[in-house]
């Protein structure tokens, strides 16, 4: 009985042979590609991210006014306006939907850790980022870790030196499994075809972070055509509202300009009449107007833009992404709005 006793244990490890060598090779394949990804970053979102990290951890810069948010804001707040009607400079950090609001709390604390207190704080998102509709990228979750994990991940995740692109591939969720990358593989290991002006723009930006669309980039069409999808069909009104990891991040956020006695101003990023005017989402916009109101009620946070401001297909190149002119028209309203409510002098 003890020999065919050890012959079946050892049949049984040799029967998990290729299990484990086929996990083991996984793992390596993986690893392997977050390497060959920190090095060779060349999708437009790794290269804009980075470079907007970068110019929040820059300690030679110094600015009076932060914008923070998704492309909404990255697109349509040109910081170089805003600096002229603001007290001080103001920098755009703002970065893409899918980091969510999370993403604004990440690139906060970068800043503050390298500057000083800046004069106020600007959060400009589209209605679909706070709705959640981007999708949630697993580390958004962080955000409703405790305080002393959340720290602690703030120190250890970004691999340094090049944090941005740790950022990125938790962004993608798109390093392990392989299985997951699909299409994405090609483009991570540098065999991506037919790269465009707009898939591949300068790795470096202006100290501002400033980076506008051009008149020859709008296209009216793709954003009539978008209008009818810009919300998914269906659903509860538990879903219009804002969902609890950017709710989440949004009071770490709070408590953080709090903590070094900064204004917070939440905005709502410019959007296309087509969409904020149709009839079927008028109780979307509804319940997350009402959600943010009492999400912001109480606590020291300015709303801006309460009532979304609008542009027609002629000004924007996507659903929630202005172009040329119109870029100059809502900043500056946007800078008489902050001056309105926080009393800045001109």
């Amino acid at each position: 009985l003890p020999v065919e006793s050890e012959a079946g244990v050892r049949g049984s490890v040799v029967g998990l042979l290729p299990l484990a060598t086929a996990v083991s090779s996984l793992l390596i394949l993986n690893g392997c590609l977050v390497l060959v990804g920190v090095r060779h970053s060349i999708r437009y979102e790794d290269r804009f991210l980075q470079a907007k990290w970068q110019l929040a951890g820059d300690p030679g810069q110094t600015f009076a006014w932060i914008v923070l948010g998704d492309s909404s804001g990255a697109l349509g707040v040109d910081p170089d306006v805003l600096s002229e009607h603001l007290q001080g400079d103001a920098a755009n950090l703002c970065t893409f939907g899918g980091m969510g609001i999370t993403g604004d709390l990440w690139m906060l604390d970068r800043f503050l850790a390298s500057h000083p207190s800046p004069s106020g704080i600007i959060l400009v998102h589209a209605a679909d980022v706070w709705t959640g509709e981007h999708g949630a990228p697993f580390y958004q979750y962080s955000a409703a870790l405790p305080e002393s994990t959340w720290q602690l991940i703030v120190r250890l995740l970004p691999l340094r030196p090049r944090p941005a692109h740790w950022m990125t591939f938790l962004r993608y969720r798109g390093y392990f499994p392989v299985l997951l990358l699909k299409d994405r593989l090609r483009e991570r290991i540098g065999w991506e075809k037919g790269v465009t002006d707009r898939d591949a723009p300068p790795m470096s930006l202006p100290p501002s972070g400033r980076y506008r669309l051009t008149r020859s980039q709008i296209q009216p069409g793709r954003v009539t055509a978008e209008c009818p999808d810009y919300w998914p069909a269906g659903g509860e009104p538990t879903g219009w509202s804002v969902n609890w990891r950017a709710r989440r991040a949004l009071q770490k956020i709070a408590a953080r300009t709090k903590e070094v006695g900064v204004p917070l101003l939440v905005v709502n990023g410019p959007i296309a009449a087509c969409v904020r005017q149709r009839p079927e989402f008028a109780k979307r916009f509804a319940s997350l107007d009402a959600d943010l109101d009492s999400l912001i009620s109480g606590r020291s946070i300015h709303r801006i833009f309460p009532d979304w401001r609008t542009f027609p297909p002629t000004d924007m190149e996507s659903c929630n992404h202005i172009a040329d002119a119109a870029v100059d028209v809502y900043t500056r309203e946007l800078a008489a709005a902050v001056i309105e409510s926080t009393n800045v002098e001109q």
